[in-house]
Parts: structure tokens; C-alpha cells; sequence
């Protein structure tokens, strides 16, 4: 794959910042292999980007090692936690999930350090679906309907969100739907309530999708570990899941988040949106 760029480094990306913007754009995802960039290296690469495909805040750096995830299958399956995790490998350990979906203004790329990988790089791969390829797939009547409809999730914090979204950058549109129902449910068509047979289309609609992406992990790109490599991710593009098999010692990484504006951020920062969840998912999805 022409995104898998190979004995990298930070000045090779700043000089050929253009080319690989360009690639960013095309794949929604960068993997630079054993790039091994340090803590200011990382920053200074999050801020190459951020300048060039306006990204209004970048957030410090934050590590990463899934405890949380660790912990909720613990208390799911202890006493036999250990052996559940080591079985686990080809079985996903974070559900597909395209990032922060239930909210209107979320992150808009990250980052991602592999600081420890200590198990075999079988486990542990992370998967992409391109949310926006998937729009490519929908009919046409389907497409027409997304376009103008909002969904919102009564169970938590009950915001309308547009279906469908045009790319900040490339204008190209997202599907923006839970691969999981979540319990999220059509609001409105339009200016108007959604009818019968709305919500008989939506239902078909999510059902397909589920299909794609959960069931077939159609066109699917999985990255298999090492410490040392960094990838960059569109997160408004990108579908993405984790795979099992490792222990909580055995994998760890650094993120740096990227948003439209510093606002964003803030706003996401209020203690109404940290009721707690997991890896990028809170408890109210």
C-alpha cells in the first residue's frame, strides 16, 4: 500500500509534507513502520498536519494502555480473566467504532505511538474500515435519504448529528453511523418527523451497514504491531477496531488528538461528557 511509508523520518515527512498530505487525504491513514519519533518529534508531527489541513488544537500527548477495557472484561469473565484475554486473539478486544460518532463536532485525526509491544504481533492488530467508501457503496436512494436525514441516542446525552458529513478537507462524504445500533434512533427527515416507512428505509439502511462492517469487515486493512511505529489516522474517515490476545503489561502507546477548533476541545472536556467508558467510548454510547 502506498500509505505504508518505510524508514521514515521527521525530516522526511516535513520535507515531503505535501506528498503525504496528499496520501493522508486519499487513504485516511499514514503508518510510518519504526518511525521511533520521540515525545517532541511526535508533537511537532501532529503540528506539520494541523497547519496544513487546519486543525485548530492539537491535544497533549495522553498514554494509552486499554486498562479500562481490561478491567470491564474482568469483572465480565474473572476468575478466568487470564485465560480469556490469552484466547482471545483473533477476536476483537474493542469493537469496530468510528470515533466519538455520537457527537457533532468530535476529534478530527490522532495519532497513535507504539511505546511498548512485548507480545507476538499477531495479536493485537488494529483494523480500518473507510466510512467514506462505504457511502460509495449505498444506493443511490439511500444516499439521497441519509443526506438529509439526523439521528440522535436517547440514552445518553440525546443530541441530533447529520447522518452524513462532508470531509473538512477533501469535501468527500462520511457516513456517520454507530456499526451498532446503540439504541440510536432516526429524529427527523428533513424538516419533518420521520414516517412509517422512514424508519422501515432506516432500518434496512443500519441493518446493511452492521452487515459490512461488523459481519463481513468488508475491505477491511489490518496493521500488525511493533514498537516504534506510529500511525495517523483520519478519525472522521476511519472505522476502527482491536484485536485481542495480548496482556494489559504487553501493549501500550501514546496518542495525540487533533480537533477543528480549540473549542472543541474544551467543550468535550466538560465533566458532562466524562461520565467514564472505555478507549474512546463513553459509557452513555
Amino acid at each position: 500500500m502506498n500509505n505504508i511509508i518505510k524508514n521514515s523520518s521527521l525530516k522526511d515527512i516535513e520535507f515531503n509534507i505535501d506528498k503525504y498530505i496528499k496520501l493522508f487525504l486519499e487513504n485516511g491513514l499514514l503508518i510510518f513502520p519504526k518511525v521511533n519519533l520521540n515525545d517532541e518529534e511526535h508533537y511537532q508531527l501532529m503540528q506539520l498536519f494541523g497547519h496544513e489541513l487546519n486543525w485548530g488544537y492539537i491535544a497533549q500527548s495522553f498514554p494509552e494502555d486499554h486498562s479500562v477495557t481490561f478491567e470491564m472484561i474482568k469483572q465480565e469473565v474473572d476468575p478466568g480473566y487470564v485465560e480469556v484475554i490469552n484466547e482471545s486473539g483473533h477476536d476483537l478486544f474493542i469493537n469496530w467504532h468510528l470515533e466519538h460518532v455520537e457527537r457533532v463536532r468530535p476529534q478530527v485525526a490522532a495519532s497513535w505511538r507504539m511505546d511498548k509491544f512485548t507480545c507476538s504481533n499477531e495479536f493485537g492488530a488494529t483494523g480500518f474500515i473507510d466510512a467514506s467508501a462505504l457511502y460509495d457503496r449505498l444506493k443511490d436512494e439511500w444516499k439521497q435519504f441519509l443526506n438529509n436525514s439526523f439521528v440522535k441516542n436517547p440514552s445518553g446525552l440525546n443530541i441530533e448529528r447529520p447522518c452524513v458529513i462532508s470531509h473538512l478537507n477533501s469535501g468527500k462524504k462520511i457516513l456517520r453511523l454507530h456499526p451498532y445500533s446503540n439504541g440510536e434512533i432516526l429524529c427527523r427527515v428533513g424538516l419533518n418527523e420521520p414516517s412509517d416507512s422512514d424508519m422501515r428505509l432506516y432500518q434496512e439502511i443500519t441493518e446493511w451497514v452492521f452487515n459490512q462492517i461488523v459481519e463481513k469487515e468488508q475491505d477491511a486493512f489490518w496493521w500488525n504491531w511493533s514498537e516504534g511505529d506510529l500511525l495517523l489516522i483520519d478519525l472522521s474517515t476511519t472505522i476502527h477496531a482491536v484485536t485481542g490476545g495480548f496482556l494489559p503489561e504487553e501493549r501500550s502507546f501514546t496518542r495525540h488528538w487533533a480537533y477543528h477548533l480549540k473549542e472543541d476541545y474544551d467543550l468535550y472536556n466538560n465533566p458532562i461528557y466524562s461520565k467514564g467508558g472505555h478507549d474512546g467510548q463513553n459509557t452513555y454510547y
